[in-house]
């Protein structure tokens, strides 16, 4: 997994004042200044760690964020510590995947849904798992190392080290190395010419 670097991006080492008071962070996290860290004190952040814009990261005086060294979280993922979130070292959270850890209870019909109380579940992604773009995980999952979490899955329960998962809901497909949909894809990225257009590598 490629570390990406911003200019304007801060360092784990940075002590101005733009460096949220968080419970703990690594050397050589960075955050990105669009990202939004609420209740900071409740979420740890390991080293390599990067944060890219927009994420939000929702921290609770009653609950805990903790992010393990060298993982990468994407453009607008929410990531909510309330119900308690671990995320293990060296995972992928991609851009727009939502980790819910609280739900309210089902109402009668004609009650006010937002009026029912809460009910909580932790959330555990292990060591070198990766979520694909627009994954929801639900209340109470857990993924163990090196599960692959295909685009936009709804995903609850419980899954097996390195299992591929994708669907609505989410479901087993296969183990990891047991194929590759990504084979026929260039190893190289596109070169430019002189002018600024893509052309051939």
């Amino acid at each position: 997994m490629m570390k990406r670097q911003y200019p304007t991006m801060m360092q784990g080492d940075d002590r101005g004042t733009r460096r949220p008071e968080l419970a703990e962070c690594g050397e050589r996290t960075v955050i990105h200044p669009s990202a939004v860290i609420v209740e900071p004190a409740g979420v740890r952040l390991g080293s390599d760690v990067t944060i890219e814009p927009l994420a939000v990261l929702m921290g609770h005086p009653d609950g805990e964020l903790e992010i393990g060294d060298g993982s990468l979280i994407a453009p607008h993922a929410y990531l909510q510590g309330l119900g308690g979130l671990r995320i293990g070292k060296r995972v992928g959270v991609g851009a727009g995947v939502l980790m819910l850890t609280a739900v309210h209870a089902e109402t009668p019909a004609g009650d006010p849904i937002t009026a029912a109380p809460l009910r909580y579940g932790a959330i555990e992604v292990g060591d070198g798992c990766d979520l694909g773009v627009g994954s929801i995980l639900l209340p109470g999952t857990r993924l163990a190392a090196g599960v692959q979490v295909g685009a936009g899955a709804l995903v609850r329960g419980e899954h097996a080290a390195g299992a591929v998962i994708a669907g609505l809901p989410a479901r087993f497909l296969r183990m990891r190395g047991g194929g590759d949909w990504a084979s026929g894809l260039s190893v190289d990225p596109p070169r430019r010419d002189r002018r600024g257009e893509a052309g051939p590598a």
